[in-house]
């Protein structure tokens, strides 16, 4: 498989491994050479907070390997004033670059070199140089880059599995600076992980699984493809994604098939794949006749759909609306079919009622230039007011008291 997302590489990450707040600082959505082909549908998105990114992991890293604070801290910094930027700099020269508030000549180059391939070198450098399990180990709750450089460089421990065994072995409470509740917190966190292996928030799977939706329908453009499953009923939880396509089974395979792929089972009219041994993959095949009733299918609970069959039928049915339309329904979403007492309220009462992104008319914690923000309070009320929202709410830190 090869195309123009191929030329990306950032060394060894875990991405679905890890939780949202590293999941953003990964560059926005990790990259990683065990996720070889994650990384063929996600594209970098080289905005501020991607530069930011990487900068601050730079950082992080640099504390982890033990080298020198005062860099590792510059790049912090550094960082911080990237992402409060007032203009994005991929639209600026390296001279206007450098003249950006709290950037200066060397970051103003490196940020050059993020803009121009996409990767910043000496971050790849350290990455390629630090053990996976050193890399999980940031996911941690309670171990910050010192102590994960105490646990590596110190007790020699580069592994999940080898900290786990430290911690019931009361080593690492024994340890100066950690103490029994970080062991504690360490343990906690290493049984959520095992317990919850395979399940990811939805927020954390949602820009790949868009990214590989516009992939398939760039490479079928003559067939229909459809996200289904969890994903389209917006669960919580996602175990895996699942896809609707009329484009063939073998094609499909072709297309997705490398060492970082296994297929698990292989059917008449269903493909499921394991994605770099973790993430799951499943392909529902259908004619355009039946497209539109598997997708149905594939994207309600057993639940509902057996209400539902009491009212109407959708075999070879053109779309969803007329499926409720036959039942004397309003349409309803996706993330509503859980549910069958949702069929009872569809009827007697109206669902426009649902709070959805677009109904969201105002912001309650924002910060302006008066403390840490990058804008003026007028200039965030005349942004708001184009963009059609009511009102703001400031919510600037303090100048005086240290605790806010």
């Amino acid at each position: 498989m090869t195309d123009a997302a191929d030329s990306l590489s950032f060394p060894t990450l875990f991405f679905f491994k890890l939780s949202f707040p590293y999941q953003r600082i990964f560059y926005r959505f990790l990259q990683a050479t065990r996720f070889l082909f994650i990384l063929k549908f996600l594209l970098p998105v080289v905005d501020n907070y991607a530069i930011a990114d990487q900068f601050s992991l730079l950082s992080k890293l640099m504390d982890i390997h033990g080298e020198n604070a005062f860099k590792a801290k510059s790049y912090a910094n550094a960082a911080f004033a990237i992402e409060k930027a007032p203009t994005s700099l991929a639209s600026l020269s390296e001279e206007q670059i450098a003249a950006t508030r709290g950037i200066g000549d060397s970051t103003a180059k490196k940020i050059k070199e993020i803009l121009d391939t996409g990767n910043l070198q000496a971050l790849q450098d350290l990455l390629q140089k630090t053990p996976a399990g050193v890399l999980e180990m940031m996911n941690i709750k309670g171990l910050g880059p010192k102590k994960i450089n105490t646990i590596w460089k110190e007790m020699k421990i580069d592994t999940i599995e080898d900290l786990e065994q430290a911690c019931r072995e009361n080593r690492i409470a024994a340890k100066k600076g950690f103490g029994t509740k970080t062991e504690q917190k360490i343990l906690e966190s290493i049984r959520f992980a095992s317990e919850n292996k395979g399940q990811y928030l939805y927020k954390h799977v949602e820009d790949f699984a868009l990214a590989l939706q516009s992939k398939l329908e760039a490479k079928f453009p003559d067939a229909q493809t459809a996200l289904t499953g969890q994903f389209r009923r917006q669960m919580e939880v996602v175990s895996q994604l699942e896809w609707v396509t009329t484009a063939s089974q073998q094609a499909v395979i072709a297309y997705l098939q490398n060492d970082q792929v296994e297929i698990l089972t292989e059917g008449t009219d269903s493909l499921l794949l394991r994605v770099e041994d973790r993430l799951t993959i499943q392909f529902h095949f259908a004619t355009p006749e039946t497209f539109t009733e598997t997708l149905f299918t594939t994207s309600a609970s057993e639940e509902f759909l057996a209400a539902l069959q009491n009212k109407t039928a959708w075999k070879n049915t053109p779309s969803e609306e007329d499926i409720f339309q036959h039942a004397g329904l309003p349409y309803i979403p996706p993330y509503l079919r859980e549910s069958s007492h949702i069929l009872e309220t569809a009827t007697s009462e109206s669902l426009a009622a649902i709070v959805e992104t677009g109904t969201i008319k105002g912001l309650i914690h924002s910060h302006s230039n008066w403390s840490d923000g990058a804008y003026t309070i007028e200039q965030m009320a005349e942004e708001l007011i184009r963009t059609g929202f009511e009102y703001l709410v400031i919510s600037d830190h303090s100048k005086s008291a240290y605790y806010a």
